[in-house]
């Protein structure tokens, strides 16, 4: 996780962002992005980070999402590639040859960005 919280942290400041407005964009608190960042959760605990959060910080940082997913052991059974987005608006989703459980990530991204609007 310190891996992944180091590449989120790299990312935000090269945009030069601040926490609070990565926080804002993925309706969180600052604290949390500060601990996701440093890699340990509220308790102390090494932090895990979601697959639909990394996929949204991938998309608000420009960065790689299937990278992220793999830092965070994810591995890179769910292609990104099918997921279209421009300008942090959703163009097109080919949910052919995905699995189920690819096919529920996606109706979650889905369901949040419809949530988002």
């Amino acid at each position: 996780m310190k891996k992944t919280g180091k590449m989120i942290r790299n990312a935000r400041n090269l945009q030069g962002m601040k926490q609070e407005e990565l926080a804002d964009a993925l309706k969180t608190s600052r604290q949390r992005i500060g601990r996701l960042e440093n890699g340990v959760n509220s308790h102390g605990e090494e932090a895990q980070i979601d697959e639909l959060t990394l996929v949204k910080i991938a998309d608000i940082l420009s960065l790689d999402a299937e990278e992220l997913l793999e830092s965070e052991g994810y591995g890179t059974d769910f292609p990104i590639s099918n997921v279209r987005s421009t300008d942090g608006i959703l163009q097109s989703i080919d949910l052919v040859g995905l699995t189920h459980h690819q096919r529920k990530l996606v109706e979650s991204l889905v369901q949040e960005l419809k949530k988002d609007n």
